[in-house]
């Protein structure tokens, strides 16, 4: 028979910032994080035959973006404003998602619309 452990932390860290991580077996690590919180980064460490990443998702004015890069670690790939991003951007008083994926800066600068939706 298969185990499956499970553990589960509640955290209030004040001024109306919460966040709740839960441990959904061997290798499933899911992360609520709530309001107050602009940037998060998540550090993925790799194994033997892949190098560390790291995701930050940051919050904007209208909505997600999500930018990946080799962390301050490690020597960048692009500079700051060049990583890779997958950007979220959500339309309230029109219902509309759309998002974009980019790389790049100044000249080197490339972005692509890879959809949009009614939410």
């Amino acid at each position: 028979m298969e185990s499956h452990e499970q553990m589960n932390v509640a955290v209030d860290v004040g001024g109306g910032r919460q966040l709740d991580v839960e441990l959904a077996g061997t290798d499933h690590l899911w992360v609520m994080i709530g309001s107050g919180f602009a940037v998060i980064d998540l550090w993925l460490r790799s194994g033997e035959h892949l190098i560390d990443m790291r995701l930050r998702v940051r919050q904007t004015a209208g909505g997600f973006e999500v930018a990946v890069d080799r962390g301050d670690s490690h020597k960048g790939w692009w500079n700051a404003e060049g990583a890779p991003r997958l950007r979220i951007t959500i339309d309230q008083p029109a219902r509309m998602a759309q998002v974009a994926a980019s790389v790049g800066a100044g000249q080197d600068f490339q972005e692509v619309l890879l959809g949009r939706t009614a939410i």
